[in-house]
């Protein structure tokens, strides 16, 4: 199925083109802002952009599970890795208190209880109607590069950084962790001199990141679910 841009991706464009927008309008009047006026729209340009990639991530698979659920979707339209990360989580304070406690009658009884999780290791099952996206994506969605190799392993794709580096053809573990740096820098220490040329090349750069993102997760999202679980 050739690709087609997600409802997500879309979203970021709107509100990167808006960012983009206001950057820009700083950019042309260097005699009528000050010169530290123009360091904050450039300092806030870079957070702002950092964000919405960050909410790119949550939202396009997050799309992708709350789709399986509104159609009803058995659990083998997920990922078997995610599924099994969910049961996992699921069980976490039952199974660090086994360890702490080796009391097996306690996290039997926890687990025969209606949120135990088991119900992802049943393929027969359908998804379960509650709430389970978060515990999937909000620990790794920020985006720093061991983050997004994390989040969409759960997922079941492998090393992304170094399939958005072949496909671009460029060093994105290099360049995210450029632009990581910066953002983090304006949120905890000295914030760095930012000159129009950077943020030009921050905004192209997070453009690519998303549009590569958006094709990969597509290719996954239709072998895996097929494609009227790709929310446009």
């Amino acid at each position: 199925m050739s690709y087609r841009t997600s409802a997500a991706r879309s979203a970021f464009r709107e509100r990167s083109g808006k960012l983009r927008r206001s950057f820009r309008y700083a950019k042309v009047r260097p005699l009528a802002l000050p010169g530290d006026i123009r360091q904050l729209v450039f300092h806030a340009s870079v957070f702002h952009l950092s964000a919405a990639l960050e909410d790119y991530l949550l939202q396009s698979l997050t799309a992708w599970m709350f789709e399986v659920q509104r159609r009803t979707g058995a659990n083998t339209l997920l990922p078997t890795r995610l599924r099994k990360f969910l049961f996992l989580k699921a069980n976490e304070g039952t199974l660090r208190n086994l360890v702490v406690t080796g009391s097996e009658k306690e996290a039997l009884d926890r687990m025969d209880g209606p949120h135990s999780g088991l119900v992802w290791l049943r393929d027969s099952d359908l998804v379960p109607n509650y709430r389970f996206y978060d515990p999937a994506i909000r620990d790794k969605k920020f985006p720093s590069v061991d983050n997004m190799d994390a989040l969409f392993r759960r997922f079941g794709i492998d090393n992304i950084i170094d399939k958005m580096s072949r496909k671009s053809r460029s060093d994105v573990a290099l360049t995210l962790k450029s632009f990581i740096d910066v953002r983090n820098s304006i949120a905890h220490e000295a914030p760095p001199e930012l000159t129009e040329d950077d943020l030009e090349r921050h905004f192209g750069s997070v453009d690519r990141w998303v549009s590569l993102i958006d094709r990969i997760l597509h290719s996954q999202v239709i072998r895996a679910s097929g494609r009227d679980y790709w929310q446009v």
